[in-house]
C-alpha cells in the first residue's frame, strides 16, 4: 500500500513557504546536513527515480506524486533555514 507521507519524509522534501513550485531537499555527505532548493519539474523526476507513480491508478482521482506532494509540510523554521544557508 502506498504511504505519501512516508515517501515525503523518506526523500527528506518540503514545499518551500510561499513559494507554490519550489521544494526544499535535505540532503547529506560524510555527516554534513545540506539543503537545496529544487523546481517541481526536478522533484517530481526524483520521486520518479524512486519509483513513485505519476499517473493515478484505475479507481483513483491522483497518482503517487501528486499524493505525496499534497502532504509535504511545509515549517517555517526549515524554510528560514535552508535561506540562510542556499
Amino acid at each position: 500500500m502506498f504511504d505519501a507521507a512516508k515517501v515525503a519524509e523518506d526523500m527528506r522534501i518540503w514545499w518551500e513557504n510561499g513559494s507554490g513550485d519550489k521544494f526544499i531537499l535535505e540532503q547529506g555527505v560524510n555527516g554534513i546536513t545540506t539543503w537545496s532548493t529544487w523546481n517541481e519539474t526536478k522533484v517530481v523526476k526524483l520521486m520518479r527515480s524512486n519509483y513513485v507513480r505519476l499517473k493515478a491508478r484505475e479507481n483513483e482521482t491522483i497518482g503517487e506524486v501528486d499524493r505525496a506532494k499534497c502532504v509535504m509540510p511545509m515549517p517555517t523554521k526549515l524554510h528560514s533555514r535552508a535561506s540562510r544557508v542556499s
